[in-house]
């Protein structure tokens, strides 16, 4: 917490969270919680480069409120391939209210959303106010684990302190649940807006190629308002996208 340029690094040496151990414990008790493999919290100038994290507990990365982060030629593992115990919640690259963001030259292999642009539950988002901007993903490979229906990247759901300007491009999705998603609240509040999702090639997904989902049901059971704020989403494009298939879904959807 509140660091600056700190470098993980060296030859593609592994971090391992031993996630099974906490998958099966959070099946059974999910009071107790489960821990992040990486973390950053206020922090500037982090670069994740040639490493592999393996089998995180809960989100494998997670930089909240940091700026100018770095992440190369990274390799985030869920394995086996097919767990004996769903890795629920093991997303890869999550930065939330974090800006100037770079995620490049990466292969991922989770058990839930492989990127995740977030910035705030609800009332919590609302009130910090501090977007994530600036989030560039590029040539990043995707090959969920058996039975995920998540999204190789995505906006949200968490975004009610804003989300702009994230480009994503050159990408290759073998298999998810949906290739690229937009999923917001009716309550979140905050904004999304230029998104852009260009040169993508899709192979397999299991709800959709392309979603934009204005009703994802989970509400921040500590926020008390009664008529929270509707979010708003604008200026979201798809440029040059080969779907190949297939999809148990439609291909594109808009909720």
């Amino acid at each position: 917490r509140e660091v600056q340029n700190v470098t993980i690094t060296g030859e593609n040496g592994t971090l391992d969270g031993r996630g099974r151990d906490w998958w099966s414990r959070w099946l059974s008790m999910p009071l107790l919680g489960r821990p992040h493999l990486v973390e950053f919290e206020q922090s500037q100038g982090i670069l994740l480069r040639n490493v592999t994290l393996r089998n995180a507990g809960f989100w494998t990365t997670h930089f909240w409120h940091c700026e100018h982060v770095t992440i190369q030629y990274v390799t985030i593992l869920v394995v086996p391939w097919d767990p004996p115990v769903r890795p629920t919640n093991t997303d890869g690259i999550n930065p939330d209210s974090t800006s100037h963001v770079l995620i490049e030259d990466s292969y991922f292999q989770t058990g839930d959303d492989a990127v995740a642009v977030k910035s705030g539950w609800d009332c919590f988002g609302r009130e910090i106010g501090v977007p994530s901007r600036n989030i560039t993903i590029r040539r990043v490979t995707v090959r969920q684990t058996r039975g995920c229906n998540a999204a190789a990247i995505t906006v949200g759901s968490e975004m009610s302190g804003g989300v702009e300007d994230v480009v994503v491009e050159d990408c290759h999705v073998i298999s998810a649940g949906v290739a690229v998603e937009v999923k917001v609240g009716a309550g979140r509040g905050g904004f999304v807006r230029r998104v852009a999702v260009r040169r993508l090639k899709v192979g397999s997904t299991s709800r959709g190629g392309l979603v934009v989902m204005a009703t994802y049901p989970e509400a921040n059971p500590f926020c008390s308002e009664t008529h929270p704020p509707a979010p708003m989403v604008s200026d979201i494009s798809f440029e040059d996208v080969q779907i190949v298939g297939p999809s148990q879904g439609p291909l594109v959807q808009f909720q």
